[in-house]
């Protein structure tokens, strides 16, 4: 017996040490195999050394963003764009017919509001930034599309799991030999890691105790703890950093585009205020001249009342002349009106709640419109318009964006081909300081890999078709901004056209005015020599209001026409001066400051003081 041990002893030693040479080599080969995949991964796909690379987040993975100075809206100051043309109309081209004021016209009314506010150019558009319902709303979408933004970027958070369960098993059984009675305790902690290259890379540490009666059983009572790393990794779809990343920079052009559309609603609202302003400058002028009207129908009537008086003229003339203040009592009404109206739809647009709609406040606007003769730089608009209109940036970033999507959309047609790896650690013991040895000795190891697939049986023809349709929608887009770029041009040229004609218009119904004033008091001079009647001097009187009116209409035409100007290039007058603000990042901004990104704030002041016209009216 002693013989048979000392012959089948250095057997059983060879097969100890073979033993433990196998599981050396499976090690070996599980490491080998798991860290395969991982390097080529790495390495081919994220293009770099580091395996670190994998998680961290580089430039590249970013949409680059638009500068602050092209959200920006900016101010078109004429004067740098423009010279002042040597033909200046001669004394009265900076002023309207009158220059009393509506203030005496509106005092004749019979009933007037109590209150009465007078607001200046700057002041209006200062109100309607701080209180336009329709801007405030806008002013959120850059904040909405900042938090998508701030979503898609933490898609590569790492994530902690952990759990514990406590099982205690006592079922009834007529089998011996297994136990009836078990207690469990388990800890799961593990760690996953989304790869920026694609796949998700864990670690796991679980520990647990064990409790058992079954007899047959070694240890009744022991401790484990396992140490798991694992790596899944996409080899066709969803491989790469650009497709992994592309996701985050679409969000970022959204945040540019919200800007570019807030900018947009910026613009658009401040054009409208000046619109509504230079109307109601317009249609408190058409009152102030057809209340001096009124006022020369009825010095007229005086000076009829004269004459037949003194026996120089028929009794039909004072007639004559009430009939000429009642069409003119007519025309002051319709004029009432329009002045409501366009002070009304000014409070609207400013939401001041001072000056509420339906509040009883006049508005007397105190802005001159002060017209210049310019010489406009038409191809210096044009590149301003190219460089700062919203909807040509924003079809930029729609077509920077499609690019992504037909990339993503062609990534979809590839086979879903991913390899799976998994290394385990285990380790056992009858109290934890043995379990942890065995453990970290890496006695017991195991290891598995795999491949797994998802191949469409018909050509992947949904995927093919959104593939289509991506590329269609960047071709149909590029035609659009095309479109859109003619659009611009054409507004542009359209916009200088009718400044030159507006202030032409200016000049020629100032002329009109004041040989229609001359006239008119020819004609006076004539009825008082007795060669004329009443009728004729009230026709001449209404000439001269058609001309004054016409004055009036011009001088808010060129106003209006500038506003176009603005709008066309992109831009805002420079008396809007509106400046732009960036926070760093949606995160940093609190919930309850609605004014947050790259918003709006008017500056208080005007950028250049009104020339001494400052109580006029207009």
């Amino acid at each position: 017996m002693t013989l048979l041990r000392l012959i089948l002893m250095p057997t059983r030693m060879n097969k100890r040490k073979i033993k433990r040479l196998d599981k050396r080599a499976m090690r070996q080969r599980g490491t080998l195999v798991l860290m395969t995949p991982l390097l080529a991964h790495v390495l081919l796909l994220a293009g770099c050394g580091s395996p670190l690379d994998a998680i961290r987040q580089r430039d590249d993975d970013l949409a680059p963003r638009l500068g602050l100075e092209r959200l920006a809206a900016r101010s078109l100051k004429l004067h740098d764009l423009a010279r002042p043309s040597g033909a200046a109309a001669a004394g009265r081209i900076a002023a309207l017919p009158s220059e009393a004021g509506v203030a005496g016209a509106a005092g004749t009314k019979a009933a007037m509001p109590t209150e009465v506010r007078s607001w200046t150019l700057t002041e209006a558009l200062a109100l309607s930034i701080e209180n336009n319902l329709d801007l405030r709303a806008s002013l959120f979408d850059p904040r909405i599309s900042g938090a998508r933004l701030e979503a898609e970027r933490a898609k590569f958070e790492a994530v902690f799991t952990p759990s514990a369960r406590y099982a205690y098993n006592d079922p009834a059984t007529f089998n011996t030999t297994q136990g009836s009675l078990s207690q469990i305790a388990s800890f799961d902690n593990s760690v996953s890691v989304p790869l920026r290259t694609g796949g998700r890379a864990s670690v796991g540490f679980n520990t647990g105790y064990n409790q058992t009666s079954n007899p047959f059983v070694t240890q009744g009572e022991s401790y484990d703890g396992q140490l798991t790393g694992s790596l899944s990794l996409p080899l066709l779809r969803g491989a790469g950093r650009a497709v992994n990343s592309a996701s985050i920079k679409i969000a970022g052009y959204q945040v540019d585009i919200a800007q570019l559309r807030t900018k947009l609603q910026v613009i658009g609202t401040l054009a409208s205020v000046e619109r509504a302003y230079w109307r109601l400058v317009a249609a408190r002028g058409e009152l102030d001249v057809r209340q001096r009207q009124l006022e020369l129908a009825q010095q007229q009537l005086a000076r009829a009342q004269r004459r037949v008086d003194a026996g120089d003229a028929a009794e039909i003339e004072p007639t004559r002349a009430r009939s000429g203040i009642a069409q003119r009592l007519g025309a002051i009404i319709a004029a009432e009106t329009q002045a409501s109206t366009s002070q009304r739809a000014l409070k609207r647009l400013v939401g001041a709640p001072e000056a509420a709609v339906g509040s009883m406040v006049t508005l007397l606007p105190t802005t001159a419109p002060e017209p210049t003769p310019l010489e406009l730089d038409r191809e210096r608009l044009l590149s301003l318009a190219s460089e700062n209109r919203a909807e040509l940036l924003e079809g930029e970033l729609q077509l920077l964006a499609d690019a992504l999507n037909v990339d993503l959309t062609r990534d979809a047609t590839l086979p879903a081909i991913t390899a799976q790896g998994q290394y385990t650690f285990d380790g056992i013991g009858d109290r934890v300081p043995g379990a942890a040895r065995t453990l970290t000795r890496g006695r017991f190891q195991s290891w598995n890999m795999g491949l797994s697939g998802e191949i469409p049986l018909d050509g992947n023809q949904a995927a093919q078709a959104n593939w289509r349709a991506s590329v269609l929608t960047r071709l149909q887009r590029l035609s659009t901004n095309e479109s859109r770029r003619q659009s611009v041009e054409q507004d542009v040229l359209d916009a200088i056209d009718r400044v030159n004609s507006a202030f032409q218009q200016i000049l020629a119904a100032q002329q009109s005015a004041i040989l229609a004033g001359q006239t008119l008091q020819a004609e006076q001079r004539q009825f008082d020599a007795g060669l004329r009647t009443s009728t004729d001097v009230l026709d001449a009187a209404a000439s001269l209001a058609d001309a004054q009116s016409a004055e009036v209409r011009a001088l808010s035409d060129y106003r209006l026409a500038l506003v176009d100007l603005s709008v066309a290039t992109g831009t805002v007058l420079g008396a809007a001066d509106v400046r732009w603000e960036a926070l760093p990042s949606p995160s940093a901004v609190p919930w309850d400051v609605p004014n947050s990104g790259f918003l709006p704030s008017p500056r208080t002041g005007d950028p250049s003081p009104p020339s001494g016209r400052e109580n006029l009216p207009w």
